[in-house]
């Protein structure tokens, strides 16, 4: 326990080191936030410990210690648990700003360095006052609070001398004690009294008469194993909570290097004890971690494997060293089929249709039916040692490379095929018109064959240094790219990634080098925008071709990746490796979907229905929309004579502004279009305001009847109006400018349309009737505002902040309900779920957080290499998608769509996310050494 607990704000930290370090010297043990918390502790509930066990509160006064939400929370909850608070004053600050726990007592002035000395003399004084009280005040909160948090167990009760000195402790207590006693310690010394009065009652009873005193001795001495009992079961229930915070510290500690380790750990953790900690530690893990399933292992000799998705994404075909060949489920995993043909397998490879398989084997290339499994030697061509196979687009023909040469020649065998006589030893691979067919030249180029005669036509020069052969060569869906992985150092210790045109011939860039890896597979994605990689040493990873940049990395497998293929949804990715594991993994990160939208500019507005993503740019008269799924075409819809457009909700309609005028204020049109169709629905018209002040602040209400803006007045300024759209006519929103002389910066209806809020940059939000215009409510956030919403029924207002945090007042009565604070930089914005239920922001940390707003417990956090604003929710609020607001120089603006919180308040169904990995033995044995390193 610690004499004194300091709450300070870190902008002050200089003066408070030299304050505690003073009192230290004094003799006084001093608990203080940089110092008291060891790695890897729940930061909250930290705090909360040290303010219970701490006998003096001291409160140093700054303006930024009074505007600190961490402050705040902190003189709220020793203010609850009733602890001696002395504030000390650093510097002036306004009473009204000051928390009424503050306010209320008398300060120790420390304004002045020069009088330094005399003003920690009167602190060390004040400390010791009454020392004796405030020591005895925390000893029996302290045990209180195991009481309570031990669900009131009566073996936490005090008995004995020690309730003897509580019961002198708490009569000695004065009506204004200071600390006085808690509601709680009075339960607890009530208790402890009623308790051992009918311990007492218990063994008069028993006395009565001599008959009797051998069953008053067995109910005693019941009663003595109950209570043994009892601390024992506590005693194992406080070991079982610190498990699993300790599990869940070590699942977190794991995410930046093994995020399968990480998900194991925040397995056990929930598992050990479901409590917020461990529940996010493990939605983290499961975040972090991109394997959605490994499917059953293949114990086989050599530890080769390899294996083929489906045109059709429903199965997944594997093959071993020792010739088993299987048909799996890509859903569930389930075998479906297997055949043994006896040799080993290589490679494998789907037909087009669905209907063959063929396999590369040690003794040539066999084709194997899918339904049956039944397998037959191809007698196109004479091909032994063959390493790959592929079909070509029309399932016509097959060609399997070697490392004697190149056969190709049609799938029923029928027809001689022809044997070319380059020796390659690489991989093979068709154009998508099967005009053309590649391979790796063991004269380090790549060959380009014709497929209809034969013939070589064209060869790929290495890059300079270069004598090795190709590797691995894939191409993209079009046609229009061709990936090769070369060996780029004499030892073929260092592999590079080079992306050629198939028109030109010539190398458009180098996507990455990867040093003393051996690169083993390629393969585009369906879309042809990211090229998925996998190694020798087991990594593999997804990469984007437009940005350079690595999107998803795979460190799961523990042996060389021999296979790699997208899903054709381009969402998962097939590897399969030496380890006999085959996986399936996101292939675009932990989002649903995304899109590519060419919006020119920073995106403005989202609008989501569930389906469909709807965007508009800053300033620019350009709706974009695209199907949530992603992957398709992407519709453009210019609005004619409007300099600005805004979404409603459900992106069903469109407002266009008209061209700002040059004299303000003048009237100017504003239109309201239908988003899909284009077609006109309303013409209205507004007095102008200036630009900057205009577009960005019109809000259309949730049932798509109003719109609020702001209006140019030649006397007054703009002001902040809501119309009908209907009607035209409007309702003023009074005192719309009256707490930093500017209107609103955004404005949000609740979903019920009866309120709307308006965040104002100086720091004030306010909230309306939406039918009188009359103001409701002021609150002051304390710092620049960001953004405001409010919840669906209007009852609660949500205030995000540039000083990082995000606040949840009651508008009924403009208390604090819940502080969200977590992120390291300030905030874009927040916005709650279409049922109020859950809270998101966006920060400039570059993530975004899902929260729960009646605890301020933080669900959820997403992090992303680039800012993440606007956001929109789905109708349910299941689903919401994001918007990059600074994408990469010269790359399009990327549209995720994300579950909104999968199972994070469900233990049991966030356990049940876990069920599909399938965590191979070999990653078990490395959790077994960092569980026993942990506890």
């Amino acid at each position: 326990m610690a004499d004194v607990f300091v709450s300070y704000s870190r902008r002050d930290e200089e003066f408070v080191r030299r304050l505690v370090e003073s009192i230290s010297a004094r003799g006084k043990d001093v608990w203080l936030d940089t110092e008291g918390i060891p790695d890897g502790e729940v930061f909250p509930e930290a705090i909360k410990r040290a303010i219970e066990q701490s006998d003096t509160f001291l409160f140093v006064i700054t303006s930024n210690a009074v505007r600190s939400a961490y402050c705040e929370n902190e003189v709220e909850y020793a203010r609850e648990m009733q602890k001696r608070i002395l504030p000390v004053s650093r510097e002036p600050v306004p009473d009204a700003e000051l928390p009424a726990a503050i306010r209320d007592r008398n300060w120790i002035p420390f304004t002045d360095d020069t009088q330094f000395e005399p003003g920690l003399a009167r602190l060390l004084i004040a400390l010791d006052v009454d020392l004796t009280a405030a020591k005895a005040h925390t000893r029996w909160l302290v045990k209180a609070l195991e009481w309570d948090s031990e669900r009131r167990d009566k073996s936490f009760l005090l008995r004995g001398a020690e309730l003897k000195a509580a019961d002198a402790w708490l009569a000695a207590s004065p009506e204004h004690a200071d600390p006085a006693p808690t509601p709680l310690q009075r339960e607890y010394l009530l208790a402890s009294r009623t308790e051992s009065a009918r311990r007492q009652r218990t063994l008069m009873i028993g006395s009565v008469a001599v008959a009797a005193v051998s069953i008053g001795l067995l109910i005693f001495a019941l009663i003595s194993r109950g209570q043994a009992i009892g601390a024992k079961s506590q005693a194992v229930s406080a070991r079982v909570g610190a498990r699993a915070q300790a599990l869940s510290a070590e699942s977190q500690a794991e995410l930046p290097n093994d995020p399968e380790i990480s998900v194991i750990l925040g397995l056990r953790a929930v598992q050990t004890r479901a409590t917020p900690q461990s529940m996010f530690a493990l939605r983290a893990a499961l975040d972090a971690s991109p394997l959605k399933r490994a499917l059953p292992t293949i114990a086989s000799p050599g530890g080769c494997l390899s294996a083929a998705m489906s045109p059709d994404g429903r199965e997944i075909a594997e093959g071993t060293c020792n010739g088993l060949v299987r048909i799996l489920d890509a859903a569930t995993g389930h075998v479906l089929r297997s055949n043994n043909i006896g040799v080993q397998v290589i490679s494998l490879a789907y037909s087009p249709d669905g209907d063959a398989l063929a396999a590369a084997a040690g003794d040539g290339v066999w084709v194997i039916n899918p339904q049956t499994v039944a397998a037959v030697v191809w007698k196109g061509a004479l091909s032994t040692d063959t390493t790959s196979v592929a079909f070509s687009p029309n399932g016509h023909t097959l060609a399997a490379d070697s490392e004697h040469g190149l056969a190709i020649g049609p799938v029923n065998g029928v027809t001689p095929g022809t044997e070319l006589s380059a020796p390659l030893g690489g991989n093979v691979i068709f154009s998508p018109d099967g005009r053309l067919l590649f391979a790796g030249g063991q004269d380090a180029s790549v060959h380009v064959y014709d497929a209809a005669t034969n013939r070589l036509i064209h060869r790929i020069p290495a890059p300079a240094r270069v004598t090795s052969s190709p590797q691995v060569v894939a191409v993209s869906p079009n046609g229009r790219q061709l990936a090769v992985a070369y060996p780029v150092s004499t030892q073929m210790a260092t592999f590079a990634v080079s992306i050629y045109s198939t028109s030109t011939w010539r190398k458009q860039s180098t996507l990455l080098t990867l040093p003393d890896v051996q690169i083993t597979a390629l393969a585009f994605s369906p879309d042809g925008s990211r090229l998925a990689i996998g190694a020798f040493d087991g990594t593999a990873g997804v990469w984007s071709i437009p940005t350079k940049q690595e999107l998803v990395s795979y460190d799961g497998p523990t042996a060389a990746i021999s296979s790699i293929a997208f899903t054709p949804d381009g969402n998962s990715l097939l590897t399969a490796s030496g380890d006999g594991v085959a996986r399936i993994w996101r292939a675009i990160g932990v989002e649903q979907s995304f899109q590519m939208l060419p919006l020119a500019g920073t995106p403005a507005q989202l609008a989501f229905d569930g389906n469909t993503v709807e965007a508009v740019p800053f300033e620019q008269p350009v709706v974009l929309g695209a199907p949530a799924a992603g992957g398709h075409a992407v519709q453009r819809q210019t609005l004619p004579g409007v300099h600005a457009v805004v979404l409603s909700g459900d992106g069903r309609f469109s407002l266009g502004v008209g061209t700002t005028a040059s004299v303000l204020p003048q009237e100017v049109p504003v239109t309201i279009w239908h988003t899909r169709s284009g077609r006109v629905v309303r013409r209205l018209r507004i007095t102008s305001v200036p630009a900057a002040e205009g577009a960005e602040t019109v809000t259309f209400s949730w049932n798509d009847a109003r719109v609020a803006l702001l209006e140019g007045s030649a006397t007054s300024g703009p002001i902040a109006v809501i119309l009908s759209i209907a009607t035209g006519k409007g309702v003023e929103l009074q005192n719309a400018s009256a707490a930093c002389e500017s209107p609103p910066s955004s404005f949000a209806f609740s979903r019920d349309d009866r309120r709307i809020a308006g965040a104002d940059f100086c720091g004030y939000a306010d909230v309306w009737d939406v039918q009188t215009g009359r103001l409701l409510r002021q609150v002051n956030q304390g710092g620049e505002v960001s953004a405001a919403d409010l919840s669906p029924d209007g009852s609660r207002l949500l205030v995000s902040s540039w000083d990082s945090r995000a606040t949840i007042w009651s508008v009924a009565t403009g208390h604090r309900l819940a502080n969200l604070i977590g992120d390291t930089r300030g905030m874009e914005g927040a916005l709650f779920s279409p049922d109020g239920s859950l809270v998101a922001t966006s920060s400039l940390d570059r993530t975004v957080r899902i929260w729960d707003p009646r605890t301020g417990q933080a669900l959820r956090v997403l992090t992303f290499p680039d800012v993440q604003w606007p956001l929109a929710f789905n109708p349910d609020g299941s689903q919401f998608a994001v918007a990059e607001s600074d994408p990469a120089p010269g790359a399009p603006d990327a549209v995720r769509v994300f579950d909104t919180c999968p199972a994070c308040t469900n233990p049991r169904a966030l356990v049940a996310l876990t069920r599909p990995l399938n965590i191979p033995p070999s990653r078990r044995t490395v959790l077994e050494n960092t569980v026993v390193n942990s506890s």
